[in-house]
């Protein structure tokens, strides 16, 4: 009876160092393809987790005259901007700005890429409703009433107030898909605002956590009245140009040229 419970227990006993063994080879290969075989790979994937890629916009060069004098440069502005967090409430965000700043002439002048005045009686504002209507799949003969609802229900916002807010609401909502919003791009909701805007944001900040004021350049023609028609403009890039430039490594959020030098040098 002893010598088999002897012979069961050293039948155990090499099962197991057995098993440990195999266990221990195992640990050792996976630790040989984490470490060895495949490390540059997991590697670069912590790299990824731990670090963010920001864009970071630089001034456009300076254009003299034969003596070197600058006719155009830059200068910093302040731009309001809607920063993408893991909270869901930036319609909020977005609400109590502008209701914080509707006396604002920066506010007053807000315009979007939505072609649909922001107040009752809605009315289309330019010849763009057609190519809008197309684009986004909305009847042609939709009001602009029924295009709201429409931009609302695409973007579930049908519970965030009247028509105005939606209208709002989806205009932002808009602007933020076709400019590649993300966690490393925010959405400008208003640009190159003036100190008493960027004071107000400032002390109000507890009511829109998700916005913030960003230092960007600016362009600054120094002599606004003299050879304009030379110097030429920037703007925002158009949908057009966005396909035209983007292998160039533009971005849907960029000032390009429009006219004049501006646009010659953009080309070259």
């Amino acid at each position: 009876m002893r010598k088999t419970n002897k012979k069961q227990l050293r039948r155990r006993g090499i099962a197991l160092y057995a098993l440990t063994a195999v266990c221990f080879v195992l640990l050792q290969a996976r630790l040989f393809s984490l470490q060895i075989k495949d490390g540059e790979t997991y590697r670069a994937l912590s790299e990824q987790g731990l670090s963010l890629s920001k864009p970071i916009p630089a001034p456009r060069g300076m254009i003299t005259d034969r003596n070197g004098t600058p006719l155009v440069t830059n200068r910093k502005g302040y731009f309001v901007v809607l920063k993408k967090t893991e909270e869901k409430h930036w319609h909020n965000s977005v609400c109590s700005l502008f209701a914080l700043l509707k006396a604002h002439p920066v506010v007053q002048n807000y315009q979007d890429d939505i072609p649909i005045s922001f107040q009752t009686p809605f009315r289309f504002t330019d010849d763009q409703e057609a190519a809008f209507k197309a684009k986004n799949n909305i009847d042609a003969q939709a009001s602009p009433e029924a295009v709201i609802r429409a931009l609302a229900k695409k973007y579930h916002l049908e519970q965030e107030g009247d028509l105005e807010t939606l209208r709002l609401l989806a205009g932002v909502r808009f602007g933020m898909e076709q400019t590649g919003f993300s966690y490393a791009v925010p959405y400008v909701l208003l640009a190159d605002v003036d100190a008493l805007a960027v004071t107000a944001v400032k002390e109000h900040a507890a009511l829109f956590p998700e916005i913030s004021i960003e230092e960007r350049w600016v362009r600054y023609f120094c002599y606004p009245k003299t050879a304009s028609h030379i110097l030429g403009s920037v703007g925002k890039i158009s949908e057009a140009e966005y396909d035209h430039l983007a292998k160039n490594g533009y971005t849907k959020q960029d000032v390009i040229g429009k006219q004049g030098a501006e646009k010659a040098f953009e080309e070259n």
